[in-house]
């Protein structure tokens, strides 16, 4: 989480902000598939595809997320961005939205990994830590 707020302090644009919060996906979805592995599971290459579709955040402003092996494909979103703020008009509602789409996302993909944690005390102190990291972000963003 520290490198999270980190990596997010130093990214300014609204561009490189939202790719930051794609990025982030993409680590927590490691994170779920490591904690799956250590308990001797096996994580399904559609678990995050399912945990979107669930929560109806598949996509943004008619783009939708190409996901491969649970991770969202970075370099794909990126060039959606950019070509999104060269030629929107209304930059901060699509930034707005995304933002939100975003960190729903990630709340998601936070909310299958903390489910595994055995112990209540710890879950309630996980849910913590990132409430706070969601502050953060909110308070940063652009």
């Amino acid at each position: 989480l520290i490198s999270m707020e980190q990596t997010w302090l130093k990214r300014k644009s609204p561009t490189d902000q939202l790719i930051a919060l794609v990025m982030f996906i993409n680590q927590t979805m490691h994170a779920l598939e490591e904690a799956c592995v250590a308990s001797g599971l096996r994580l399904s290459p559609d678990t995050l595809a399912a945990l979107l579709e669930r929560e109806n955040l598949l996509g943004v402003d008619g783009y939708r997320f190409q996901i491969k092996q649970n991770h969202i494909d970075v370099d794909n979103f990126t060039a959606f961005c950019r070509a999104q703020f060269a030629t929107m008009g209304a930059q901060r509602d699509f930034y707005d939205h995304t933002f939100d789409v975003l960190l729903r996302a990630l709340s998601a993909a936070f909310q299958a990994i903390n489910a595994r944690v055995a112990s209540p005390i710890e879950r309630v102190q996980n849910q913590e830590a990132w409430q706070a990291l969601f502050l953060t972000f909110q308070g940063e963003a652009s």
